[in-house]
């Protein structure tokens, strides 16, 4: 899930609506603090990560 220019994260248990709703959003942070922080599980992804 990438959320601007400067941060990806990877999240467990999205459901497909909710990622969705989170592609077409316009404001992604916005959207990211409101439906997905505190309810799902996340980390930031580096470039050291392989995947």
């Amino acid at each position: 899930m990438v959320c601007d220019q400067r941060e990806t994260l990877r999240v467990r248990g999205v459901p497909p609506e909710t990622f969705a709703a989170f592609r077409s959003a316009f404001a992604k942070g916005r959207f990211f603090n409101a439906h997905i922080r505190n309810r799902f599980r996340y980390r930031r992804v580096t470039s050291d990560d392989d995947d």
